[in-house]
């Protein structure tokens, strides 16, 4: 059923799929999109570069970015970077980003510590497509929804970690 559901969906969805670009096509609309991310990740380089360790603070990268812009950049580049991992780096420094990735580490370590379940996969496919959306997109850390969307299944996966690891199922 669920590959007779994906063609069907595509037949039905097949000219909104071709006009948006993507995966699918590369279109016009895809590569400006693509090149604004790309201006404004070029922007975040270089106010890491100025601004390692504390960053601009946080909610700030639209403070900051018009001084580390040229003028084509300040018309056409998006309002803020569209990876997550730039955005904590840019606006809380490198030192946040550190204690970001460590947090997703310890998720990850103590989940694989885990004896899995079908909801430790559900929840841990979950996560990771969601980090990997964050290269992608900013509204994980920036939007409140976003945040519901990331800190969820990150919490159900440490919670399922930390309560089940192979020692005390064994015993």
């Amino acid at each position: 059923w669920a590959g007779a559901f994906c063609l069907f969906s595509s037949v039905v969805l097949y000219p909104q799929l071709i006009q948006r670009g993507g995966v699918v096509s590369y279109n016009q609309l895809a590569r400006e999109s693509d090149n604004g991310r790309k201006m404004v990740m070029a922007i975040s380089s270089r106010i890491i570069k100025q601004y390692p360790i504390t960053g601009v603070g946080f909610d700030n990268f639209l403070i900051y970015k018009d001084n580390f812009s040229s003028e084509q950049e300040r018309i056409y580049s998006p309002k803020i970077v569209h990876n997550i991992y730039f955005l904590v780096a840019t606006e809380e420094g490198g030192l946040a980003l550190v204690i970001f990735l460590l947090f997703i580490f310890s998720i990850y370590k103590a989940i694989f510590r885990t004896q899995f379940s079908c909801l430790i996969y559900i929840f841990l496919t979950y996560f990771t497509v969601i980090l990997l959306i964050g290269n992608l997109d900013y509204y994980l850390m920036n939007m409140p929804y976003g945040k519901l969307i990331f800190f969820f299944p990150a919490a159900i996966l440490s919670s399922l970690g930390c309560y089940r690891t192979k020692q005390e199922i064994t015993v």
